[in-house]
């Protein structure tokens, strides 16, 4: 997956000049300035708002199971639903997000969002803290993960080289100021025994990222020689392994996520029950 994201970068031109081949072809993400691009800010609103929706639903389903009576094994099997999708996700949307229109991907994205958190719903109203909620999860996560690859491919095009870095703060900020919102919500909603609004809000996020998608190009890549899936799949993780700089970048992301998620099965069992902090005082901490 890296490979490809490497060859996507490696395939704009560098100096931060135009593109004088797409523009005289009518692009139809042709570079105008950074914060009134009509196709930036459809990406930046669906990236940060699929953040906002992942984030919020970790914090809601392990604050609402725990209230509920759930046991930290089935806890920890939420948060490993959440992080599974991320896994087994990630590396085929890679792939695809430079075999197809990413607009698609995006568009699948918040309907998976959608989907998974709306049933997620449902299923802490009705109090069925199972297996069909780690399901839902499982589903609702899988979104945030096809989105945030196609934001990365489509991104480069969207602005200058020179912008890039700029537009890729503009994200990074938007995801990072969110995400400290969301366990604040999260914790408000499960103090009021209604974490499902929680989830709600979620699958609200999948229709506000579709609404966004639909204002991008459905272009597709360009027409290139395609090995089948799991041999791209495997060249690029092999590409990792061998690279001198992603090599030890990949270690520290699966490290840090290991320990982020956990902390997160950790975190609300020993809050509300050793400490007997009550939800929202654990969502402002």
């Amino acid at each position: 997956m890296l490979a490809n994201r490497l060859v996507v970068a490696a395939g704009q031109e560098t100096g931060g000049s135009r593109r004088p081949d797409l523009e005289n072809r009518g692009h139809p993400l042709c570079w105008t300035p950074l914060m009134t691009s009509p196709f930036f800010i459809a990406l930046l609103l669906a990236g940060v708002t699929a953040q906002f929706a992942d984030k919020l639903a970790l914090d809601t389903i392990t604050l609402a199971a725990t209230q509920a009576g759930a046991t930290p094994r089935f806890v920890g099997l939420l948060v490993a639903a959440q992080s599974a999708a991320w896994l087994l996700i990630s590396l085929p949307a890679g792939v695809l997000a430079d075999r197809m229109a990413p607009r698609t991907l995006i568009l699948a994205g918040g309907a998976l969002m959608a989907l998974g958190s709306g049933l997620g719903a449902v299923l802490l109203a009705s109090g069925a803290i199972g297996p069909a909620l780690a399901l839902s999860t499982f589903i609702a996560a899988a979104g945030p993960v096809t989105i945030a690859l196609s934001i990365f491919v489509l991104m480069p095009k969207a602005v200058t080289l020179a912008e890039l870095p700029r537009a890729n703060s503009r994200l990074e900020l938007g995801r990072a100021a969110l995400s400290l919102i969301a366990p604040l919500i999260a914790g408000w909603a499960v103090a009021r025994a209604s974490g499902w609004l929680g989830l709600g809000l979620c699958a609200a996020c999948g229709v506000v990222v579709i609404t966004a998608a639909a204002r991008l190009p459905a272009e597709r890549p360009p027409a290139q020689p395609r090995q089948p899936l799991h041999r791209a799949i495997a060249e690029g993780g092999a590409f990792v392994a061998r690279h001198p700089y992603l090599r030890p970048i990949a270690l520290c992301a699966i490290g840090w996520n290991l320990a982020f998620f956990a902390f997160m099965a950790l975190l609300a069992p020993y809050a509300l029950r050793v400490l007997a902090l009550d939800p929202a005082t654990v969502g402002l901490r």
